[in-house]
């Protein structure tokens, strides 16, 4: 599932949905062309994308997915993450970003989440095994390489702070006197998003 979003509210709940429904993720850079989204589309592989309510994401997305295995285009609205005052002045004075037309076969985020119980499927995942994540490197879809990981790779940061430089005795002392015991650390993704480890 490729998830072509800037860094909005949306882009954690969507990337550890995907991770938690057994999904594999593919993090596709929001300036990319429609030449080199397609590319990326067609190399992992991707069945549904995630894009921004955006004039130009959206018609970046809609243009991309054709030749590809995407079924699913999801599209998603910053409108619902800001307080109801602002998201209305945003509205009539037109800044919040809207694509205006879309394909009646593309889906609103809002509406599957209004529409589905917050409930994850029950599916069976083996994180030494089954691909988490795509990372792709490179500008050009000539240079473009998609690199798989697993679970264990995106949890090596925890890992390489559990077993790090700082004391045992330290990082236990620093947990119990946490108020919130919340381990934070940035993933290896792009944008790049927090993830929290509540402990």
């Amino acid at each position: 599932m490729a998830i072509l979003l800037p860094n909005i509210p949306q882009y954690p709940a969507i990337y550890f949905g995907i991770l938690k429904a057994g999904g594999v993720c593919v993090s596709c850079n929001p300036v990319f062309t429609v030449a080199e989204l397609n590319y990326q589309l067609k190399d992992s592989g991707a069945g549904t994308v995630f894009c921004m309510d955006h004039p130009d994401l959206y018609s970046t997305a809609s243009k991309a997915v054709s030749g590809t295995d995407v079924k699913t285009v999801v599209v998603c609205n910053i409108k619902s993450y800001l307080p109801k005052a602002k998201g209305f002045v945003g509205s009539l004075f037109g800044k919040i970003p809207k694509a205006g037309t879309y394909d009646p076969d593309h889906l609103h985020l809002d509406n599957i989440v209004k529409t589905f119980p917050p409930e994850p499927p029950k599916v069976k995942i083996n994180p030494t095994e089954d691909i988490a994540l795509i990372l792709y490197t490179g500008a050009l879809p000539a240079l473009l390489k998609g690199h798989p990981s697993r679970t264990p790779t995106l949890c090596s940061i925890s890992w390489r702070w559990k077993s790090g430089c700082v004391s045992p005795m330290s990082r236990e002392k620093d947990l119990k006197n946490s108020d919130t015991g919340v381990f934070t650390a940035i993933l290896d993704s792009f944008p790049g998003i927090t993830v929290s480890d509540k402990r």
